[in-house]
């Protein structure tokens, strides 16, 4: 009897290491379920797998593959908390700053006006800000 005892104690201390493993790795398990958007841009510009998805400021998933479809053209797959909701019309964009420390977010920007929302497997159109558009109004 004391033999089971040890094997149901390892094997619950395996799956509360497996599951903080998860975690860590920013994986969660029994988290909400999730929908799978593309982004397409002409530069990346540092994106990583898991990177931040964030709307008005707040994270609503992660970059889950970079990857190179063409010569000048880079493909993100964004894993969204299916929840969210995001309108018709909004861009990805990768803000840029004159300093380069920190993790990069990618921002969906929604249109002024919303006519509807993306489904799951939709592509948005990606552009990267410039590094003084959050100061300037209009830099151009």
């Amino acid at each position: 009897m004391q033999g089971a005892a040890k094997v149901g104690a390892l094997v619950v201390v395996f799956a509360v290491l497996l599951y903080f493993g998860f975690m860590i790795l920013g994986k969660d398990i029994f988290g909400p379920p999730k929908a799978r958007y593309y982004a397409e841009f002409a530069d990346a510009a540092g994106l990583t797998s898991g990177s931040q998805v964030q709307m008005a400021g707040v994270k609503i998933g992660t970059v889950e593959v970079v990857s190179l479809v063409g010569p000048e053209l880079a493909r993100l797959t964004l894993l969204v908390d299916s929840s969210v909701k995001i309108p018709a019309g909004s861009t990805a964009s990768i803000p840029a700053s004159l300093i380069g420390l920190g993790d990069k977010a990618l921002l969906i920007v929604p249109p002024k006006e919303t006519s509807g929302f993306l489904i799951a497997g939709d592509t948005i159109k990606g552009t990267k800000a410039g590094a003084l558009d959050g100061i300037l109004p209009n830099p151009e």
